[in-house]
């Protein structure tokens, strides 16, 4: 196989792999590479390809983190014992998506990924909001919700809705802050309350 192409790189003729790169993002570190194939054999051919490549300079690829992914879809047949992977914070794998015209189908595509998640919960936690009570609702706002947009703006750009969980947790995190802000012993009155003021004043919270 010639590991040799006009432009230096070390992927074949014979194994068409675009490197594809978000217009929003920046390129990733050359450990963190995708490369989209057409077929099961066209993968392996271009992961030989890379590994021929790499051992030229003593290098490898790591055996844990370098994976051939199935992206199952409607449409796309086919078994594989991988069908997922985490990239720039997103998991990628089959979801339930609805098409422009109503129909519900299979696609492979990214939203936030779990570890994502987790480490957004740690975040808000880690306000102590309920410590704040010197603090208006206002102001809670205004210095949370710069981060609450970045999140909103990165992780809302595929599959929205899949951050649900995330932003009741943050609401569950105000509810704590009105019952100690205003002695409430009653969850139910707390939360009604916090229904009240975002009906009242639904653009409070960038996530709201």
């Amino acid at each position: 196989m010639d590991h040799r192409l006009d432009n230096g790189s070390g992927v074949s003729r014979e194994v068409h792999a675009p490197f594809c790169e978000q217009h929003w993002g920046k390129f990733p570190m050359l450990t963190h590479l995708i490369i989209h194939c057409r077929s099961f054999e066209e993968a392996q051919k271009a992961l030989e390809s890379i590994k021929a490549r790499l051992s030229m300079f003593g290098l490898s690829v790591h055996p844990d983190k370098t994976k051939i992914i199935f992206a199952k879809e409607d449409g796309r047949e086919g078994r594989h014992p991988f069908q997922k992977f985490t990239f720039l914070g997103y998991d990628f794998q089959p979801r339930q998506v609805r098409k422009p015209n109503g129909k519900i189908c299979l696609g492979f595509i990214p939203a936030a990924s779990n570890g994502a998640k987790v480490k957004i919960r740690q975040t808000v936690r880690s306000w102590r909001w309920r410590t704040r009570v010197d603090k208006t609702l206002a102001d809670l706002a205004s210095w949370a919700n710069p981060i609450i947009r970045g999140w909103l703006n990165y992780y809302g750009k595929f599959a929205r809705y899949t951050l649900g969980g995330i932003l009741d947790y943050i609401d569950k995190r105000l509810i704590k802050w009105i019952k100690k802000k205003h002695k409430m012993g009653s969850h139910r009155k707390a939360w009604e309350r916090l229904k009240w003021i975002k009906k009242t004043n639904p653009r409070l919270f960038a996530h709201w």
